[in-house]
């Protein structure tokens, strides 16, 4: 990927990981709040950029990154940050959303109290089954290609692309 934004990436904990891999061949920007941006300090190779998803993200990216947003959110606010995604995107970019993806049974008691302490969290941020992802992304300009479930946690990386 030629730009990698990492949109909610906070002081970029993530990025941090993925930055010696591929600081020399990519723009690696992280997207937050004011605030965030303004605590996050200096990185070598990550640029911090404040802005609100919800009215734009950083434009030309080819591979947008959501870890842990999604979740905080409505289904409705979640539509606006996928699509504002899609606007500024390039052709083609890629969006990596990593994500718990709730079974649809046999769901743990771990993973039923988080969802409890979303509930007490956000009165609108809910886990998501597949189902539930894929009917989220029917409404956005970005579709789903793959699910791929992150050995050994509860997280997937749900890979989709701009419509």
């Amino acid at each position: 990927f030629d730009k990698i934004v990492d949109v909610g990436g906070n002081h970029g904990m993530l990025m941090r990981k993925i930055n010696p891999i591929t600081m020399k061949s990519s723009k690696m920007i992280i997207q937050d709040t004011k605030h965030v941006v303004a605590t996050a300090g200096y990185i070598r190779g990550l640029e911090f950029v404040a802005m609100d998803m919800f009215e734009e993200v950083v434009s030309g990216g080819d591979c947008y990154i959501l870890k842990y947003i999604l979740h905080d959110w409505s289904d409705d606010d979640c539509i606006v940050i996928l699509n504002n995604i899609s606007a500024a995107s390039r052709p083609n970019a890629t969006v990596l959303i990593i994500d718990e993806v709730v079974p649809r049974s046999g769901a743990n008691t771990q993973r039923l109290s988080f969802d409890s302490e979303m509930l007490c969290l956000s009165t609108s941020g809910k886990e998501r089954t597949r189902s539930d992802f894929e009917t989220l992304m029917r409404n956005t300009d970005v579709e789903i290609i793959n699910i791929y479930p992150v050995e050994s946690t509860e997280l997937s990386i749900i890979v989709s692309r701009k419509k």
